[in-house]
């Protein structure tokens, strides 16, 4: 209907014009134009779809500005690289990034410039704060959410450097988030008859947004720390080595006044191989913990189940024990340390107020466990692998030992000789401090031909003696068996004519020496007590 039109460009923008003349019956008549066909073609308030209009609230008006200018710059650079497509200026663009165009562009376009006109007027009137309103049909709400998903990955575009627009800022996101999924909610509402709502405010989905950061925030963190654990106990050899790094990593990262490792022993004990925060007090009473105790380390060891106490009331009620033990103590967790079918132990953390044990909370310590349960199985097979090791040497240092004393035993040339040559290895061999050789004079008597580190009085006192004498030496050639006693308390039970002698307050064993089945006499080896005499020693010194 114009006779020409354009675009001007003005100094703050531009305008887009046209020319309508009047109209010239004859001209009309030439072209067969109907004139009230036309005119009511456009006529189309009766056929429209109907229209509803949401009251979102009031925005930062700054915030409008800079987020609507954003997405202009990403419309732009979408509309030249169509341009430059059509034009054979720019390479085809891919069929996935075209259809990301066409939503960007088109889709949901009406609502996006009215929320661009009224921040546009807020601002020129110098408001702070832009009251939005849209008017939407229901016809609009699909092409939103296709419009919101596409600026996501236009954003995973930008991450990728394949656009030359930036990432949108979060602050843009949560806005574009918040506003379109509130006017799709409100259209769908109000086509479907239900009554309007209003919106949840912007600043209140911020808030939500940021209480949601707040808690990816903490989840990375401890996440961050619980890898950093996992490094750590790659090396700890020691049972020692992984308390240090467990019980140190859940203090900060649970903000705990006090934390520590206990494990089961073999006996029913629980040892303490460390702990953070505990005055020494309290660490000295959980090192005297028994495992059938009502404290919360030995019941989750008991039962295999974590204790979680969040308040003090709650502590004095389940574990009235603990009042004593931790006045100061408010909540507490123990948590059981489970290994290959069996549970080797309990992790421990105590707070001076009150806990809210939430799931994160929960899941982090619980990870913390098995990480401490398989690096302690780890210890145990270093352990294991250390004993192999130095029982393997131990074994080979014996039996070149052997070799040396049957060398030097080919060449003695009395029963002095060889005795001395015995008591010399065997004592080097095993650490002995005190040591005789007694062979046997004739069935009912033993004689002591040497010794190294006995008093004269008790070789003269001992010099002989019955091979029926209730003594750990006639007693170990009776019976053709090693005689081990372990402490003075044993001795004097076992064998009443030693009470009170020197020496009976350590470890003693004695050897027989035989030959086939031919009793030759017996070797006497004292060591200091307490001492652990292992089959290893025992059968070397038989050998």
């Amino acid at each position: 209907m114009s006779t020409r039109w354009g675009i001007d460009q003005l100094p703050h923008g531009k305008a887009v014009w046209c020319e309508v003349c009047p109209i010239d019956p004859d001209a009309v008549a030439a072209a067969e134009i109907d004139i009230d066909s036309l005119l009511a073609s456009w006529d189309d308030a009766d056929d429209a779809e109907p229209t509803y209009t949401v009251e979102l609230g009031d925005v930062p008006t700054d915030l409008l500005i800079s987020a609507k200018a954003h997405v202009d710059n990403l419309v732009r650079e979408f509309t030249l690289a169509s341009a430059g497509e059509s034009s054979g200026h720019s390479a085809t663009v891919p069929e996935d990034l075209a259809r990301l165009i066409d939503t960007v562009v088109h889709r949901f376009a009406q609502a996006r410039h009215a929320v661009k006109r009224q921040a546009i007027a807020a601002a020129n009137r110098g408001e702070s704060r832009t009251n939005l309103t849209v008017t939407l049909s229901l016809s609009a709400v699909e092409p939103g959410e296709e419009y919101l998903a596409a600026l996501d990955i236009a954003d995973n575009y930008a991450r990728d450097a394949r656009l030359l627009t930036l990432e949108t800022p979060p602050q843009h996101r949560v806005f574009r988030q918040w506003y379109v999924t509130a006017l799709v909610d409100q259209v769908r509402r109000a086509a479907s008859g239900e009554p309007r709502q209003q919106p949840v405010s912007f600043e209140a989905r911020l808030l939500e947004e940021l209480g949601t950061v707040a808690a990816a925030q903490r989840a990375s963190a401890r996440a961050a720390r619980l890898q950093a654990v996992t490094a750590r106990l790659a090396s700890a050899a020691t049972e020692e080595d992984v308390a240090e790094v467990v019980v140190s990593a859940g203090v900060a990262v649970l903000a705990a006044y006090g934390g520590g490792l206990l494990l089961l022993r073999d006996d029913g004990t629980l040892a303490v191989p460390g702990t953070v925060g505990y005055p020494i007090g309290l660490v000295e009473q959980l090192r005297s913990e028994a495992a059938d105790a009502n404290l919360p380390a030995a019941v989750a060891i008991r039962t295999g189940e974590a204790v979680w106490l969040e308040s003090r009331q709650a502590r004095d009620e389940i574990f009235p024990g603990m009042a004593d033990l931790e006045p100061s103590t408010m909540a507490v967790c123990a948590v059981p340390l489970r290994a290959t079918g069996r549970v080797l132990g309990a992790l421990r953390f105590s707070f001076d107020t009150a806990q809210l044990f939430d799931a994160d909370e929960r899941a982090f310590i619980a990870a913390l466990a098995a990480q401490t349960a398989q690096a302690l199985e780890r210890t145990e097979l270093y352990e294991a692998e250390r004993v192999a090791r130095a029982e393997a040497e131990d074994v080979a240092e014996r039996l070149a030992r052997l070799q040396q004393v049957t060398a030097a035993l080919s060449g003695a040339a009395d029963a002095r000789e060889i005795s001395d040559i015995v008591i010399e290895h065997a004592a080097e061999s095993v650490g002995a401090e005190l040591t005789s050789f007694s062979l046997l004079v004739d069935d009912e008597t033993l004689e002591v031909v040497g010794s190294h580190g006995l008093g004269s009085d008790t070789t003269s006192r001992w010099r002989t003696f019955a091979v029926a004498a209730q003594l750990p030496a006639s007693e170990a050639v009776r019976t053709n068996a090693p005689v081990v006693v372990q402490s003075r308390d044993e001795m004097e039970q076992r064998f009443p004519l030693l009470a009170g002698q020197a020496g009976t307050d350590r470890s003693l064993v004695c050897v027989p020496v035989s030959l086939g089945r031919r009793r030759l006499g017996v070797i006497s080896l004292s060591f200091p007590s307490p001492h652990r005499f292992d089959e290893t020693e025992l059968r070397f010194l038989r050998a």
